[in-house]
């Protein structure tokens, strides 16, 4: 019975993130309509299809507390992250191919080398963080600065080549959307389906309300399910917070396959891993360093949740490793995978080699 309770909260939770994501994303999009593309890319569609990183690691970090939540939290961030370079593209790809009937693809490799950089560097700033032992100000600081830098560098350069890349990028005052109440959770049929500033700022503020009550679900439903089957919390959190919270970046790149938008598709998933590594992370570790002070990665959790100083130890060294590892694991899964994609056209045996990485980077990840 009690597993039963659990998947359902899990399926529950994970069907209210996609749909409000969806409401969210139309009325942002609405109260963004001016903004120019270059800019909404990465800000705006970013935010929209990334919040349930930001809020998953968010409240594991603040519900937990200790090494124990920023684990978590950090677990969620890396497990969405492998699962958008790998499985999206992929996914995209073959929808591509068989709307397409074609076995090759040819993406922009500018786009994706220039999104491919700043992914690895945002990966490598976390790992020196890692290596030194401790989470400062000045950590969150610096990361939140390379997503501030990736935007400058995208409006700077690259403004022409960023498109809306969803269903929303032509909203005008008093435009109309049809979607079933009941099956998607339609805000706006609250309002006759009509958007407009006072529609789109209402669904903006019940979209944020419900997302955040699912993540909240979520997070305590991993946190159930650990200590139920007595699996580590990263490792939960990785599998089923990380996949949960990626459901709107997958319908988005899917969308955009199906309309031949397969750069989209692909710089969708590298954006999303940029502003989830940069603002997922680094934005809750500002506000929590900032009242809290640093966290000591080789720090022990929370005696309360410990019965022995043997315990404490080991879970020193393993929580401690398990982070350090599985950063340096998905450094060298992201460069793989930027090298496939960057060189030549994209094919299905490259594709098949995505995940051949991924299932690489999954297994090494599990025997550390």
């Amino acid at each position: 019975m009690v597993h039963t309770i659990l998947a359902l909260k899990l399926v529950v939770s994970i069907y209210i993130i996609w749909t409000a994501s969806k409401n969210f994303d139309i009325a942002a999009s609405y109260i963004s309509r001016n903004l120019p593309k270059g800019i909404k890319g990465p800000t705006i569609n970013a935010v929209a299809s990334s919040l349930p990183e930001l809020l998953i690691s968010s409240l594991f970090l603040f519900y937990y507390n200790d090494l124990v939540g920023f684990s978590a939290g950090y677990a969620t961030i890396i497990g969405s992250a492998a699962f958008n370079i790998c499985a999206i593209p992929v996914l995209a790809s073959w929808i591509y191919f068989n709307k397409s009937k074609s076995s090759s693809l040819r993406i922009n490799k500018v786009i994706i080398f220039q999104d491919s950089i700043f992914n690895l560097i945002s990966i490598i700033f976390l790992g020196i963080a890692f290596l030194y032992g401790s989470i400062s100000i000045f950590t969150s600081l610096v990361l939140i600065s390379i997503y501030l830098i990736y935007i400058y560098f995208v409006f700077k350069f690259r403004t022409e080549d960023q498109s809306e890349n969803h269903e929303t990028s032509n909203l005008k005052d008093g435009d109309t959307i049809k979607r079933n109440k009941i099956l998607t959770l339609n805000l706006f049929s609250f309002f006759d389906n009509k958007i407009d500033a006072r529609s789109s700022i209402i669904v903006l503020v019940l979209s944020l309300l419900l997302i955040s009550i699912s993540c909240h679900i979520l997070t305590i439903s991993c946190e159930q399910i650990s200590s139920l089957v007595g699996i580590n919390l990263f490792y939960v959190s990785f599998f089923i917070a990380a996949i949960a919270s990626s459901i709107p970046d997958t319908f988005l790149s899917i969308y955009d396959a199906k309309n031949d938008k397969i750069d989209d598709a692909f710089s969708n998933a590298f954006g999303s891993n940029i502003f989830d590594i940069c603002i997922g992370l680094g934005l809750p570790l500002f506000v929590y360093v900032l009242l809290n002070g640093n966290i000591s990665l080789e720090d022990s959790v929370n005696s309360s949740r410990l019965s022995s100083y043997s315990t404490v130890l080991s879970s020193m060294s393993s929580s401690y490793l398990l982070l350090f590892h599985s950063i340096i694991l998905l450094f060298m899964l992201s460069f793989v995978t930027s090298l496939i994609y960057c060189l030549g056209s994209f094919n299905k045996f490259k594709s098949i080699l995505v995940l051949f990485s991924y299932g690489i980077f999954l297994y090494f990840l599990l025997v550390i």
